[in-house]
C-alpha cells in the first residue's frame, strides 16, 4: 500500500505540474468513515504492511475486499479505494483497484492519481473497467499509465504562475471538454 500512496504523490505532481512539497501529504485509514466521524491515519509502517493483492488477508479476517479512503493532508476531500480479489478458484486470479472520488475537482483529481498510482505500483497498466474512465480524459485508448500522465499533464511550470494545488487540480479538469465543467465544486474545503 506505502508503494501505491508513494506512486499517487508522484502523479500529482507530474499532472499538476507542482513540486512535490506543494502538493498535500496523502493520508491512508482503514474502511470508510461518514462524514464528521473521526477517522485514524495509518502510519507508514502500516502501509507497508498492507500487501494489496496477498491471499493471506483473508486469514487476517479481512474476506475478499480491502476498503480505505484515501485524504490529503489539510483539505476536506478523499477518494475511496476498495481493493478486490478476485480469486474465484480459477486462473487468471485478478485483483483490482476500484477507486471512487469526492465529487470535488480535488478529490477527481485524487482519485485519478490513486488509479493511476495502483498502475505504476503492480502491472503498469490501467484497468479501464474497474479504475477510473480514462476515456473521458483521452481521445485514444491508454492502459500505460505514463502516456497518460504525458497526454493530459498540465504544461506549466510551478514556478511561473503561482497557482497552488487546488487551484490547479480544477483547471487541469477544466482542459477536458467532455466533462462539461463537471466537477461543479472546486473542494469540500474552500
Amino acid at each position: 500500500m506505502a508503494a501505491i500512496v508513494d506512486r499517487a504523490a508522484d502523479v500529482l505532481c507530474a499532472l499538476l505540474g507542482l513540486d512535490c512539497e506543494a502538493v498535500p501529504e496523502l493520508l491512508v485509514s482503514e474502511g470508510w468513515p461518514h462524514p464528521g466521524e473521526s477517522w485514524q491515519a495509518l502510519d507508514r509502517p502500516a502501509l507497508e504492511h498492507i500487501i494489496v493483492g496477498d491471499p493471506r488477508a483473508r486469514d487476517f479476517g479481512r474476506a475478499d475486499s480491502l476498503a480505505f479512503m484515501i485524504h490529503l493532508y489539510g483539505l476536506a476531500d478523499a477518494a475511496w479505494l476498495m481493493i478486490m480479489d478476485h480469486d474465484h478458484g480459477y486462473a487468471p486470479r485478478k485483483i483490482v483497484g476500484n477507486v471512487t472520488p469526492e465529487r470535488t475537482c480535488v478529490g477527481v483529481v485524487l482519485a485519478v492519481a490513486v488509479a493511476l498510482g495502483i498502475a505504476l505500483a503492480s502491472d503498469g497498466k490501467l484497468d479501464d473497467e474497474w479504475q477510473l474512465p480514462m476515456g473521458d480524459f483521452v481521445d485514444e485508448p491508454v492502459d500505460n499509465p505514463d502516456r497518460f500522465i504525458e497526454l493530459t499533464r498540465i504544461s506549466w511550470s510551478a514556478s511561473s504562475d503561482g497557482k497552488g494545488f487546488v487551484t490547479r487540480c480544477e483547471l487541469f479538469l477544466r482542459q477536458f471538454p467532455r466533462l462539461g465543467g463537471w466537477p461543479r465544486d472546486v473542494s469540500l474545503t474552500a
